[in-house]
């Protein structure tokens, strides 16, 4: 993203989403995962959406490389392993080819990753990360943030701004027309990656909003209408550190997670 309207970003973060049709598989998987991904209540609605995407506390993610060099690949692991300090999860390097986590290096496809356990509803031979800043003959010096971001969605988190104690009071027309004119993004993909509001029952979520998060896009003053404004951030905040390890935590797993 970017972080003046008229200077677009080097690539495009796209929360990816499965087809309406594997919905219900997928929050079935979820809750196969771990107990706790379950909506609260029991209504016909709650039964086909998963409440979070999370995978096992302790869980062994393997992540398969479908192309790019040794060395990309490495630096692509080793960054993404800074999320596993604080969750209980570990990111191992695997061949198999059943690997929850497929990364590929496409330039052309920008960066985008499926939200946690739906990496489950796609087919082994498709990615399920694509990192295409590192794909690029020349990476840029920032492209740890795009790593962190995506692999944040690949273990169950969600845009910062789209979680519903944001409270972001959006200038909607200027937001579609500036995604329109730098990335051809017509306003339904607008509203999926930016401007849609998770509802608070089908989602976890910190307890406040966190502009520091790796997971907030920057929003220039001119996207909403009190002139507030996000600048693109380049680590983990201390609350995304705080927030994953109690998502995961360290402690044997109770019947409840």
């Amino acid at each position: 993203m970017a972080t003046e309207a008229n200077e677009p970003s080097i690539v495009v973060d796209l929360n990816m989403v499965l087809p309406v049709e594997l919905e219900q598989a997928a929050a079935m998987r979820a809750v196969e995962e771990r107990a706790s991904n379950a909506p609260q209540g029991g209504g016909a609605y709650e039964l086909a959406v998963a409440r979070a995407k999370l995978w096992r506390p302790g869980r062994v993610l393997r992540v398969r490389f479908l192309d790019g060099s040794a060395s990309v690949q490495q630096m692509a692991l080793e960054a993404a392993q800074e999320w596993t300090q604080y969750a209980n999860l570990t990111l191992v390097a695997s061949d198999d080819f059943d690997a929850e986590l497929r990364v590929s290096f496409d330039p052309a496809a920008g960066c985008w990753s499926f939200v946690g356990t739906d990496a489950l509803l796609r087919p082994t031979d498709m990615a399920t990360i694509n990192l295409g800043i590192l794909g690029r003959p020349t990476a840029p010096s920032d492209w740890r943030k795009y790593v962190l971001h995506e692999f944040g969605h690949a273990i169950g988190c969600v845009h910062e701004h789209q979680t519903p104690i944001a409270g972001i009071k959006w200038n909607r027309p200027v937001v579609y027309d500036y995604y329109w004119e730098h990335y051809r993004w017509p306003k339904s993909k607008v509203d999926q990656n930016v401007l849609f509001v998770m509802d608070a029952a089908s989602t976890n979520h910190s307890a406040t909003f966190d502009p520091d998060s790796i997971m907030v896009y920057p929003i220039p003053r001119e996207h909403t209408l009190d002139g507030y404004a996000v600048e693109w951030r380049s680590e983990l905040s201390p609350m995304d550190k705080i927030f994953i390890a109690e998502v995961y935590p360290h402690q044997e797993e109770s019947a409840h997670v």
